[in-house]
């Protein structure tokens, strides 16, 4: 099973690759890895923050993919934007409270 302590061990690993290749200010897990409280079959949610003068909608589909193949498990993305357009207000907040930002 693919613990916590890996997805960051990784992910800490992958960061200088993701900063050039996916143009990645930071980068970070929240929701049931964040919380421990993941199973086999957990998706990993990852949050990041792009450098927006250098994202594109390839370069986005590209990293979910990259980070699919490097965990063999569905990856969630969500930015620090795409929190702010969540409109309930217990789901933001859980969001919020649970970001672990490398």
């Amino acid at each position: 099973m693919i613990t916590k302590q890996y997805v960051i061990k990784k992910l800490k690993e992958y960061k200088e690759v993701l900063k050039e290749n996916f143009s990645i200010k930071q980068i970070g897990i929240f929701g049931s890895y964040a919380k421990d409280n993941f199973n086999d079959e957990s998706d990993i949610d990852i949050y990041v923050e792009f450098d927006l003068d250098k994202i594109s909608l390839d370069k986005y589909f590209a990293l979910i993919e990259f980070l699919e193949k490097k965990f063999k498990r569905k990856v969630d993305i969500i930015t620090k934007g795409g929190i702010q357009t969540i409109r309930i207000p217990e789901v933001k907040r859980e969001i919020e409270e649970s970001i672990k930002v490398l």
